[in-house]
């Protein structure tokens, strides 16, 4: 599948109306929020079709598809271009090895996935702008973003009017630091690299004192936010930045002229391909290589970046994206 899916699930008694934009949809919420019944509805549809009182539209794609616990391997393995509801209890998701060997299953899959669950799995990287919880008005039940991003791509928790943070912590070990210390170099401020989504947490509790700001890759940040967001609500020293990616920021800059950049920006859902790509942040880093490649002052390399993007015009164009 490709492109936004726009879906409408209903019977006599509730309507789902929601849109899809990427593989993994991750769904929130307490008990008795409508998760269930939007599975069982599915469900329901794939058992009896037209008997069981569920209608079902889709923008794009085959099918909606119940995955049960009953075989699951298999059903993976028949699925095509389909979006397949996933509900909370799943077998697949019972310890870190099953989610694993789920995730290994789905990854060549062209389907997309919407997960209800009320956990963070570390084990599948799936975008904090696609975690959502289900909002209900009447008997009309849509999706509304958990996490909300500013323009800036600043989480929303305890924003100061001004950046004051003494030490900016990166995600990334290689071209994102060097960017950053780069442009930091003339001032006071430090730039640290967490070597990793998976150990900003560590990073963060390590300079719990310090005014804080990260910078991680949005894209497949998910399974950290819950934790990461707690920590921001209680310590309005630390404020975090997810921007889909260091390479991203640099395609959104505006300072290399291809024109290709734009559009693949601004149809991102329809560009890439989740065969080859399950988290989209592979994909832009992949994007901004090719662009470059033949260009030999502005060539890429997530190792070692090269001079252009540290100009001093350049950065501040490349930095601006998120607020800096």
């Amino acid at each position: 599948m490709k492109g936004e899916v726009k879906i409408n699930i209903h019977n006599n008694k509730v309507i789902y109306e929601f849109t899809l934009k990427r593989n993994i949809t991750i769904v929130r919420g307490k008990s008795g929020t409508g998760k269930t019944t939007l599975y069982r509805l599915v469900s329901d549809y794939m058992k009896d079709n037209k008997g069981s009182g569920v209608k079902i539209t889709m923008s794009s794609g085959e099918s909606c598809i119940a995955l049960s616990d009953t075989d699951w391997e298999n059903q993976i393995k028949k699925i095509k271009n389909s979006v397949v509801f996933i509900d909370e209890g799943f077998n697949g998701f019972k310890n870190g090895k099953s989610i694993n060997d789920f995730i290994r299953r789905i990854k060549k899959t062209d389907n997309y996935y919407v997960v209800f669950s009320r956990e963070s799995f570390e084990e599948i990287p799936s975008s904090v702008e696609e975690i959502y919880e289900i909002e209900t008005s009447k008997s009309k039940h849509t999706f509304k973003k958990f996490y909300e991003l500013n323009k800036s791509h600043r989480l929303n928790v305890n924003i100061s009017k001004k950046d004051n943070f003494i030490l900016l912590i990166t995600e990334d070990s290689k071209s994102g630091k060097q960017f950053f210390k780069e442009y930091y170099k003339r001032t006071d401020m430090k730039v640290d690299s967490a070597n990793g989504n998976s150990n900003i947490i560590s990073k963060i509790n390590e300079n719990i004192n310090k005014e804080l700001m990260i910078v991680a890759d949005g894209a497949a940040f998910s399974p950290y936010i819950d934790n990461v967001y707690k920590i921001c609500k209680h310590n309005k020293n630390v404020n975090i930045c997810l921007p889909e990616s260091f390479e991203w920021m640099i395609l959104k800059s505006g300072i290399l002229k291809v024109k290709q950049i734009d559009e693949t920006l601004n149809n991102s859902s329809e560009i890439i391909d989740i065969t080859k790509y399950f988290s989209w942040e592979k994909f832009f880093t992949y994007f901004l290589e090719d662009i470059t490649k033949d260009k030999k002052l502005l060539k890429y390399e997530k190792k070692k970046i090269s001079a252009y993007y540290l100009n001093e015009k350049n950065m501040k164009k490349i930095a601006a994206v998120i607020g800096l």
